[in-house]
């Protein structure tokens, strides 16, 4: 990986980010230390509660929007994009989205009659989010007034975080806040959880969309032979490669940048690169089926690996156990338990019997039934 004008932000990192998971997992964390801290642009709309992490790292430029209106603060948040100097930051953070979000519905609410004008929409529907219009000029919103005027300063990665909290009326399950367009825009969705090795956390990997696609095996002709197999579908144009795991053992971005230059086995995971129930199940209505759907028969594959390897293993088991019970009649049958068990012990280092457990006096005794 070429580290360009002084940056570690893998070039294949542009778009959005987006960081969920329960408070306190280190969502900002992660974020800080996407980049070197001066090509960071951190917008702080936890009131400040990042100001410690800006005071040890020195991110290029640190922004508290403590505005509690947010009409103030949205205005706030456009002159500050406005305002920063071009292609200074590689990276922009967003800490986290919620009050932000707060921010762009009052200004669709202020503006509505603008916004009437632009989408052909009755104000009042608007108002009243009718057939969720209002969110969807939120949606676009986020796009419009937030992520395309940070790449235009040329920021590469924009880095959102949200927090989870309960769903109503379903115990058990979590929503991620945040609106969907994030969703849309995101090349990595990471829902952070307890980790392996505490204090680092895990994620689950929700979106990725940093494959790594390339045309046909370059040690294949190009002929009319190997174009009209492609036309039937015999040998394939592309080769398109995840790069991440269903879960990252470790969430940080020494871990993503390994992945991004070695991809990870999906047909054989490491260690805790699988997803975990626990850790699956209050989010699975956000999860693709996809995902869903490989893990569960990557589950249900190794269920049943396990039941034919517990088959095997009772066959063998009883194989012996035969064995042993035709050697105890033929040599052992006039001894007493102890000597009985002296007797199949040697034999067994004598290799004359095969027996992988333990030879014990219950053992012998059942064996000795007729």
């Amino acid at each position: 990986m070429k580290i360009i004008n002084n940056s570690i932000l893998s070039p294949d990192m542009k778009g959005v980010m987006f960081i969920s998971g329960y408070r306190g997992k280190g969502k900002t964390f992660l974020a800080a230390h996407a980049e070197f801290p001066q090509n960071i642009v951190f917008f702080d709309f936890d009131e400040g509660k990042t100001e410690g992490l800006h005071n040890q790292l020195d991110f290029g430029y640190y922004k508290p929007v403590e505005e509690n209106q947010p009409l103030l603060r949205a205005d706030m948040f456009f002159d500050e994009v406005e305002n920063m100097p071009q292609d200074k930051f590689t990276v922009a953070i967003i800490d986290n989205v919620s009050p932000l979000e707060k921010a762009l519905q009052a200004v669709v609410y202020r503006d509505v009659k603008k916004y009437s004008d632009i989408y052909g929409y009755n104000a009042q529907d608007i108002i009243t989010d009718h057939y969720g219009k209002a969110r969807g000029i939120m949606n676009d919103l986020i796009g419009d007034a937030i992520t395309k005027p940070l790449h235009a300063k040329g920021v590469k990665l924009i880095i959102v975080t949200s927090h989870v909290k309960d769903k109503y009326k379903a115990p058990g399950k979590m929503v991620i806040q945040g609106r969907d367009r994030w969703q849309d825009l995101s090349i990595l969705t990471l829902i952070l959880g307890n980790g392996d090795n505490p204090p680092i956390p895990s994620a689950i990997v929700q979106k990725e969309a940093l494959g790594k696609m390339v045309f046909i095996d370059k040690a294949m002709d190009i002929n009319e032979e190997t174009i009209q197999a492609i036309m039937r579908g015999e040998v394939a144009s592309h080769t398109i490669t995840p790069r991440l795991p269903a879960r990252l053992p470790e969430a940080t971005w020494q871990a993503i940048r390994q992945y991004l230059y070695e991809p990870a086995n999906l047909k054989d995971p490491a260690k805790g690169e699988k997803l975990v129930s626990d850790e699956v199940e209050p989010f699975s209505e956000r999860l693709s089926q996809e995902q869903i759907a490989y893990q569960l028969g990557m589950m249900e594959q190794e269920k049943e690996e396990r039941d034919q390897q517990l088959v095997a293993d009772l066959m063998v088991k009883q194989s012996q156990e035969k064995a042993i019970k035709k050697y105890i009649a033929k040599h052992l049958n006039g001894a007493i338990g102890p000597a009985k068990r002296s007797g199949l012990i040697a034999a067994i280092e004598a290799g004359d019997l095969v027996y992988d457990g333990e030879v014990t006096i219950s053992k012998v005794n059942e064996w000795s039934k007729q």
